[in-house]
């Protein structure tokens, strides 16, 4: 109802008592029916303005509300219970309720009924809008638009559920309820410093188990996982996703078919765990497993197939990440849609697409914590393999400082890497060493073991790997690392074509540029573009000038610095 038909509605009720005036005299003045006059009164007399503009009439044949919250409490209490199981307890209990009985309260209260199309770790997106949340939620935003916040939480903790809006992130937690404190937690995502953030939905998992509210919990606690995926946390990720198992298994011998969003969310995030663990056959099972779950789907929710594009770009598989991605991409919301295509980006980036990459760049968005960082880094790799390395450089370490402020620790191996390869094309390599030294540091600090073994390889004298790990578990950029390192250049060429990792392997190639210096004097073609040959770790007889207008003149030495 807009604000033009509230206004009429109220000024007729008001007139109507505050003058005595009959119904047909009100009704003649505002040229209405006198039995909507009728109506509109009795509807203010019964339930004031939230009434009189947004009726809603609860049907005749729903149950008392304590018997509502004996229902609700044995869903919470046992997430994977059955519409079955539930009335065989009930009747035990002398209770006599129907199927659809259950059903209809479960779907009111956001536990069944879901927009199958729409499934994700975020439940707020796929439980659908009833009748009576509609009308409860237009009324609260009218209270909210005249500021009175206390008023608006009063609705809104009264509600069943609360489907995704634009209202809960703007209330203060002090007003609202559990359950409405958890959905604004998911409207918060990427809105709030991570680790803040992080600290907030501990809490509210915390506060959900000690109120024994164990479906609650596994929601929030899967959304929890995905957060210590991006503060890069994997052996906390998978001791969470264990202690969310055991409420899986809280009742044994039934499992709802509607605990298959937080089963898949919790393998998806145990898959980028070990992947970044580098337990990558663990990692590729999981992988495996998820992508039948998906297929046996008779409706294949979108925004998993968008989860598992992000679990292949973790197990470093473009390809596959690339198929699951484009498979979701037109078939999710705008926002989603935005951040799919920057995965795309990335992807056409290190695949060696690049004037398609910097096109679909224009018009796309990264996931809120690197909205900005993201692009930087995504550029600067760009600029080096164009034969820019002081606009990589410069790209890179705005990106750095973004990333810093957000703490977002996974993200910050990249740029380096990008800074090391721009001075390594420079022929300053023992700036790209000292630079490397605190980074290792760094990632040995926070357990990022790939990319600390990543770093070693490019920097390390030795041609063996200190840090013990299985062939099967090595990851592929690593695996093209020792290529490039034990000088296999063709192998490691064709194995970056084949899994879309020419944009790393250009940057490794430039801690080994004798590589390339020997194929050019034997006059064999390199396989790299003519935007890096130009770079002067690779040209020694043309001499490169880099003018600052307002700094001092710089001559690069043509250098081929031997390893």
């Amino acid at each position: 109802m807009d604000n033009k038909s509230q206004k009429i509605r109220l000024q007729t009720v008001q007139f109507y008592l505050n003058n005595k005036s009959s119904l047909r005299k009100t009704a003649l003045k505002f040229n209405l029916h006198y039995q909507t006059v009728f109506r509109w009164v009795k509807r203010y007399k019964e339930g004031g303005e939230e009434k009189l503009f947004f009726p809603y009439k609860k049907p005749w044949r729903r149950t008392t509300q304590d018997l509502e919250q004996k229902i609700l409490l044995l869903k919470e209490r046992n997430p994977g219970l059955t519409l079955i199981r539930a009335k065989e307890i009930l009747k035990k209990k002398g209770i006599k309720i129907s199927l659809k009985g259950i059903w209809g309260i479960w779907k009111r209260y956001g536990y069944t009924g879901f927009t199958k199309r729409d499934i994700c770790s975020n439940y707020m997106i796929y439980i659908p809008w009833t009748k009576e949340a509609k009308n409860k939620y237009e009324y609260a935003r009218r209270l909210f638009s005249l500021g009175k916040i206390a008023e608006t939480a009063a609705v809104l903790n009264s509600m069943p559920a609360l489907p995704k809006n634009e209202i809960i992130s703007k209330i203060p937690d002090s007003f609202l309820n559990l359950k409405r404190r958890i959905e604004k937690i998911f409207s918060l995502f990427g809105e709030i410093p991570l680790g803040f953030y992080q600290e907030k939905i501990r809490n509210l998992y915390e506060e959900s188990t000690k109120e024994k509210l164990y479906y609650s919990a596994l929601r929030i606690g899967v959304f929890e996982v995905i957060v210590l995926e991006w503060c890069a946390k994997p052996e906390k990720i998978l001791r969470r996703v264990e202690e969310l198992k055991k409420i899986f298994r809280k009742k044994r011998g039934y499992s709802s078919y509607l605990m298959f969003a937080s089963r898949f969310g919790l393998l998806i995030s145990e898959g980028v765990a070990y992947a970044h663990l580098l337990k990558m056959k663990k990692a590729h099972r999981i992988g495996s497993i998820c992508s039948q779950l998906l297929e046996r789907q008779k409706y294949m929710p979108p925004y998993f197939m968008f989860d598992l594009g992000v679990l292949y770009m973790n197990l470093e598989d473009l390809r596959k990440a690339e198929y699951w991605l484009l498979k979701s991409v037109n078939k999710v919301a705008k926002e989603l849609k935005m951040i799919i295509n920057g995965y795309l980006v990335e992807i056409f980036i290190y695949k060696g697409e690049y004037k398609k990459a910097m096109h679909v760049l224009k018009n796309v968005e990264f996931a809120k914590w690197v909205r900005d960082s993201q692009k930087l880094i995504l550029k600067a790799i760009y600029f080096l393999i164009s034969g820019m390395p002081e606009k990589a450089i410069s790209f890179s370490t705005k990106a750095i400082s973004l990333i810093k402020k957000e703490e977002i620790n996974s993200y910050l191996f990249a740029p380096h890497l990008t800074i090391a390869g721009a001075y390594c094309s420079l022929g300053e390599k023992a700036k790209a060493a000292n630079m490397f030294k605190g980074i290792i540091s760094f990632l040995i600090k926070n357990r990022q073991r790939k990319e600390k073994i990543t770093a070693e390889i490019l920097f390390s004298q030795t041609h063996r790997l200190k840090d013990t790990i299985t062939v099967k578990d090595i990851s592929p950029t690593i695996k093209l690392a020792l290529f490039v390192k034990h000088k296999k250049y063709r192998k490691a060429l064709s194995y970056a074509k084949r899994k879309y990792l020419l944009a790393f392997l250009y940057r490794y190639i430039l801690f080994f540029p004798e590589t390339i210096t020997n194929l050019l004097e034997k006059g064999e073609n390199t396989g790299l573009p003519k935007t890096m040959l130009r770079l002067p770790v690779f040209n020694r007889k043309i001499p490169v000038y880099n003018i600052k207008f307002m700094g001092k003149l710089v001559v690069y030495k043509n250098q081929a610095d031997t390893h």
